[in-house]
Parts: structure tokens; sequence; C-alpha cells
């Protein structure tokens, strides 16, 4: 497919071959390899036999303290530790490389949803998608989203690994703060290239090398303690190459670091 398309059915695939899905009952199943994704609490689940994946990291984002509070205080105080970044620059940044973009929209690593819904209050008709790995941040995503009236928006649980998506079906991808902890980024950003129709944006928010070496002592502790990445810009821009995306900007506070790609 080369062309961006509009609805959330249309968007999901099967995240083994990436072929289409077809309703079963209460599940989807993949018309190529026969597997079956069911769907709980709103949310369809495409890794049921992937409960977690290691690292201090994702085991706070399945705790239900950490939940609870992620949004509100948990997030903006990690950021600031190492950036002075706020989520209005955050929000602005993606406002202005998200674009004209056209087609289905995906919030990767969603957490608890507060950029799915920033998307889906711009989406108009387009769908809007929330993939994230852990089942609380997906439960408090879809309670977060109800409360505010946003039944249109669809939350899936998967991997960035194999995302649950039909090739070329994006128009737009958005993952703020959460590539620096999937266990290869390389392989995360080559299923965001071929998820994207041409002309497609993703829009990211990771950590990368800070330029002072005051900061290295504590980029060494975050790694040690909760499997984080801190990225060199140059490895960053391969990755994306290879992908077939062009980095359109790299933006970098302290550690951390904006940037915006579009498919060739």
């Amino acid at each position: 497919m080369t062309t961006a398309v509009r609805s959330a059915h249309e968007a999901l695939a099967c995240p083994t071959c990436h072929d289409p899905l077809e309703a079963e009952a209460a599940a989807l199943r993949c018309v190529s390899c026969g597997r079956s994704y069911g769907a709980r609490g709103g949310i369809w689940d495409f890794a049921p036999d992937l409960a977690s994946q290691p690292g201090l990291a994702q085991r706070f984002m399945e705790a239900p303290a950490i939940v609870s509070i992620y949004e509100r205080w948990f997030r903006p105080t990690l950021t600031r530790l190492v950036s002075p970044l706020r989520y209005d620059e955050e929000e602005r940044y993606l406002e202005r490389w998200l674009g004209a973009t056209t087609g289905a929209m995906l919030d990767l690593a969603c957490g608890t949803g507060r950029y799915t819904r920033w998307l889906g209050e711009r989406a108009g008709d387009r769908a809007v998608l929330g993939l994230d790995l852990s089942r609380a941040m997906l439960l408090e995503a879809h309670r977060r989203a109800a409360a505010v009236g946003r039944f249109d928006l669809t939350f899936a649980r998967g991997s960035a690994l194999a995302l649950p998506i039909t090739s070329g079906a994006l128009g737009a991808v958005c993952s703020f703060g959460a590539l620096h902890l999937f266990p290869d980024p390389p392989l995360a950003i080559a299923e965001i290239g071929r998820a994207l129709a041409p002309g497609g944006r993703f829009v990211c928010l990771t950590v990368a090398r800070a330029p002072s070496g005051a900061l290295r002592p504590l980029e060494q502790a975050f790694s040690r303690a909760a499997s984080l990445r801190f990225f060199e810009r140059d490895a960053l821009t391969r990755w994306l190459g290879a992908a077939g995306l062009e980095a359109l900007d790299l933006t970098q506070q302290g550690a951390m670091l904006l940037f915006a790609a579009r498919k060739r």
C-alpha cells in the first residue's frame, strides 16, 4: 500500500505478517496466517504472548502507583531532571512538524494517552491509534479518553518492534518519551518507516548524549538502573535513513532530543 488510510480498521494488521485482519466474533483474525487477536477492556491485544520487556523502566510503567501520577507528575519530573522542556513546548513542536499530513495517526508508546488525545483533537475524521506494551497504561489511557468523550480513539497493546499496522497505512507517527526504552531502537524505527505512507511524518522526543560531559554520570546511572539509552545524533540519523526516512529537524535541549522525519 502506498497511500495513507483514514480508518482504524484499515490501518490495523497482523503484527506477524502485516496482512489484513477480518472481524471474527469478539476478535480480529489475520486473513493469511489465521492468528486471532482479542480485546479486553476496550483494548486490542496484538502481543498476547509477550508479557512485558525487561528493565526497571518497564516495571515502572506497569505499576498502578506510577500510572496514576505518570502524566501529571512522573514524566514531567523525569524530563526536567535533564532538560528545561515543558509539555507546551513539546506540543508546539508537534504542531509544527506534523504539518498537513493525511491518513491515520499512531501515538507509539502512548502511555496514559496524553498525546493520543491531543492528536484526536486535531484529527478531524482521521483515525487515531494509541499503542503501548503496558496494559496498565492502556487501561488508564482508555479511561481518560472516555472521561473527555473521546470514544473515537483506538487503543491497542503491541510491540514497537512488530507494529500491528498495515504497511504504508499511516500519515503520522508520534512517539514522545519512549524510543530510548525500546529493546531495539533501529528495528523500531524501521517498523515506523514501513508503516508510514510516502510523505508521512515521524515526530519523536527521546534522549541523547548531553552536549556537556557534566551530565554523563547521571546518564550512566539512568542507563544502568532503567535499561535506558542515550543516543548519538549521528546514529539516529543513520537509522532514519536506513528506514527510508529523511531527517527534517533535530533540536536538542539538555539531554532531551526532539526530531522530525519524513518518509521518502
